[in-house]
Formats: structure tokens, sequence, C-alpha cells
């Protein structure tokens, strides 16, 4: 059985797959990942009468999005890893926001009018780009990620988290096995510690 949790955005969504069918299970409060992952972790497999050792693999977002998410998202599944004894991969939060629609860009907002996108279909892959760089750039697409009306006027549909994408991500290979946070671009504090 496969075990995803994505907390790279707002919304912490976890899912399981056992070879049919998924489950997925999601909290919708902001900056509280630390606190709900664990249980939401616990909820999905009592409520699906699982045990934790049915896992086999765990597959987890790896960014780009919130830094304190990312890590969050990280720590429990290498703790988990090293408690079970499994495997675990990671694969792009962009990548999985892109499952939502074919022939779209994903989008996170990076704030300060610069956004992480991912048009997959161009091959343009995770990067960190302005939003008015994007929009001209990519005037065709459809743009789909977390509070885009605040970035976008037209064309675009709200879409957050969701593990159950993580899974289908990795079931057609894009995953990494060396598994580490892809932030893109450098945390503020360290920016500012480097004079960038």
């Amino acid at each position: 059985m496969i075990l995803a949790f994505d907390t790279s955005t707002k919304v912490c969504s976890v899912a399981l797959y056992d070879g049919k069918n998924f489950y997925k299970k999601e909290d919708n409060t902001p900056m509280k990942h630390s606190v709900s992952l664990m249980v939401l972790i616990d909820d999905i497999l009592k409520e699906n009468s699982f045990k934790i050792s049915d896992v086999e693999k765990i597959i987890v977002a790896i960014g780009p999005g919130s830094y304190t998410g990312i890590r969050v998202g990280l720590s429990c599944a290498f703790g988990l890893s090293d408690g079970l004894d499994i495997e675990i991969y990671g694969v792009s939060s962009l990548r999985a926001i892109s499952y939502e629609k074919e022939n779209s860009c994903a989008v996170i907002d990076a704030r300060r009018g610069y956004v992480y996108a991912a048009c997959y279909d161009d091959e343009f892959y995770d990067e960190y780009i302005l939003a008015e760089d994007l929009k001209n750039r990519y005037s065709d697409k459809v743009f789909l990620g977390e509070g885009l009306e605040n970035i976008f006027n037209s064309n675009y549909i709200n879409a957050s988290a969701n593990a159950i994408n993580l899974i289908r991500a990795y079931n057609d290979g894009f995953y990494v096995s060396d598994v580490e946070a892809n932030y893109i671009r450098l945390h503020e504090a360290q920016r500012k510690k480097m004079g960038k």
C-alpha cells in the first residue's frame, strides 16, 4: 500500500492507495500542517481499516511551495521511512497540481509578484518567474493553483494540494528516489544572510 502526503500549500492532503482504490483526507487550516499531518495519517488508516505496518512505500511532495510546509512533509516522510524501514519517493508539488487539467500551467504563489510554475506539456519545468511574464508567455493556457484570483484576472482554476495526484504522478514515473526539498529559490532569511 502507498501512503502519500502533500504539505507544500495551504491544504494538508493525505492519501492511501491499496492497488485498486484511493482514499483521501484533507485539512484546509493554513499554518497547521505540523499538527494536522500525523492526525490525518492516523485517521485515514483507522477509517479504512488499515495499519501503519500495511504501508509499503511513501510518496511526498518535495516542493516548491511553503518552506515550512515542505520541511514538515519531508520530516514526517523520513521519520516514517526510518521507523517502517520502507522507501520514500518525491514528486514535484507542481507536477501533482498539473494532474487536475491537461494543457495547463500549475502555479504556486511565491509572493512579491513571482510564482513557481510549470507547464509540462510545453516542457517548462518548475521555474521561479514573474507572474506577468508567465501570463504573457502562456496566454493560451489555463493556470491552476491556490488563490490565483489575486494573481490572474481570468483563465485560472483554483486547485490545491491533492495527495492522490502524487500517487498518480509516481505511477506515471514522475518521481525522484533521492528525496530532498525542491525550494527552487533560497528562503528569504537565507538570501539576506548571503546578501542576495
